[in-house]
């Protein structure tokens, strides 16, 4: 009767201690992200695995898990000195920007490539500087009138600039809307055109604001 115990029991004790093993590996290899994480789990096929706002396995020491943080970033970015627009006249910007990582998958991947791992304000980092040089470069290409009286397309063409870095989500430019409020939001926020510039373009800061655009800069020599 012993005997026959023991036979069976050394039957089923490899299949009980599998069966442990796997219970304890699905156990250590369970992960569930957040919707503002995505795990990117590198697996033994080439594709890796997303997982964004759910649960799944990892299988210990031949999979691997990295994250990336999908957060909305609210930054500040300002170009570091006066840029002169496409008729000359030198402003400063300042605009607010939201960032945020997109969860499509091929932004997704292109992003992984540079944010994987990253705390917040390290991607903030980066997209400030991206974006700083990308609206140089576009208030050199506009107009100050176009600017004021068209901030979509300004806000746009950043976003279409930046966007190889697949992290711009959304731009928004300050001010309400409202026509008259705009010029007035628009100076403050982009930090004014600058103090000096009449001095320094001969053109009035008040000839501006009241809608002569056009006018011609004056000789300053």
């Amino acid at each position: 009767m012993e005997s026959g115990f023991l036979e069976m029991l050394a039957t089923i004790a490899p299949i009980i201690i599998i069966v442990l093993l796997l219970l304890l590996l699905l156990a250590i290899g369970y992960v569930k992200a957040s919707p503002d994480t995505a795990y990117i789990i590198s697996r033994l096929r080439k594709q890796p695995k997303v997982l964004i706002g759910k649960a799944g396995i990892k299988i210990p020491f031949l999979e691997k898990k990295d994250e990336l943080n999908l957060q909305l970033i609210p930054i500040d970015v300002k170009t570091s000195s006066a840029v002169p627009t496409a008729d000359y006249i030198n402003i400063r910007v300042d605009a607010a920007v939201n960032v945020k990582i997109s969860d499509q998958p091929e932004r997704l991947a292109l992003a992984a490539q540079n944010f994987l791992n990253r705390p917040t304000d390290y991607i903030a980092q980066v997209s400030r500087e991206v974006l700083e040089g990308n609206m140089r470069e576009i208030v050199g290409k506009m107009n100050l009138e176009e600017m004021v009286s068209d901030r979509q397309k300004f806000a746009t063409l950043v976003k279409e600039n930046a966007e190889p870095l697949a992290k711009v989500d959304k731009i928004t430019m300050y001010g309400d809307g409202n026509s008259s409020k705009l010029v007035k939001d628009i100076v403050g926020t982009l930090t004014q055109v600058t103090d000096g510039l009449k001095e320094s373009t001969g053109v009035d800061l008040q000839s501006v604001l009241s809608g002569f655009l056009g006018a011609k800069l004056l000789d300053t020599k």
